[in-house]
């Protein structure tokens, strides 16, 4: 199976989302979107109307901001049923006999030198996701994102096997082998983008695709359950550079 990877279009900083320049130019058998596409459902309708190839949708936290997050989690998901898109936050999907697995995923501000008690207030302090995201009518806490996280992890853990590999969709870092380089485990934002879940990775997820970080890396990760090739094709902000291709096309 080809599959076209994209995250972090941020289209919403375009004036018109074809500003972008991602068209359906790529020989691709599914197309995967790992988060931060467009604002609200903007992404999901734009993905419906560009490509003609069957479409994997998940949710970035840009998609959150200036909405209720359960409302959009609702409408995001009545959207894609309407246009034909598989959006997939805690769902599964099969397309021709291949298994998908996908969440937004968020943290839990583990992964960094200081108590993730503390690595949450900074990041709440700090980061514009928690003025932008609203969550049972008021801003969404550090707490609230790390429950968010708990509940996408034990459902990954619930859904993995190793008779049935699934290829793993999030928007969130989940190894701290892919760090940004330019920041690394120490730094205060790291816990925010990045949580460990290694020990979910081998033989039955053979891919995982991810975003958020805005930087594009391929690594295979071998832990003692097999391998997992961990693949991110991220395009950031307009003028920033990531390694993003907007060709690129995998087989798995």
């Amino acid at each position: 199976m080809r599959l076209r990877v994209l995250s972090d279009l941020h289209l919403e900083f375009y004036q018109s989302p074809e500003d972008a320049g991602i068209v359906n130019d790529v020989d691709c058998d599914v197309v995967v979107l790992a988060g931060d596409i467009h604002a609200g459902v903007k992404g999901i309708e734009w993905a419906s109307k560009t490509f003609d190839q069957p479409v994997i949708y998940v949710l970035g936290n840009h998609e959150f901001y200036r909405q209720e997050a359960g409302l959009l989690i609702d409408d995001a998901r009545a959207c894609a049923e309407y246009l034909g898109v598989h959006l997939l936050e805690n769902d599964e999907a099969r397309i021709d006999g291949r298994r998908f697995l996908g969440c937004t995923l968020w943290t839990d501000f583990s992964l960094g030198p200081e108590p993730p008690y503390v690595s949450a207030a900074i990041a709440q302090n700090r980061l514009a996701d928690f003025r932008m995201i609203r969550y049972g009518g008021r801003v969404v806490t550090a707490g609230g994102m790390a429950h968010w996280y708990t509940g996408s992890r034990k459902w990954l853990e619930s859904k993995l096997d190793e008779n049935d590999p699934a290829i793993v969709v999030t928007h969130f870092v989940p190894s701290p082998r892919l760090i940004h380089p330019s920041f690394g485990r120490g730094d205060e934002k790291t816990p925010y983008f990045t949580s460990d879940l290694e020990y979910l990775m081998g033989d039955a997820v053979p891919l995982w695709i991810y975003g958020h970080n805005h930087y594009s890396d391929s690594q295979r990760i071998n832990t003692g359950n097999g391998t997992t090739w961990a693949l991110s094709n991220q395009m950031g902000y307009p003028d920033e550079y990531t390694g993003f291709r907007k060709d690129i096309c995998i087989e798995t």
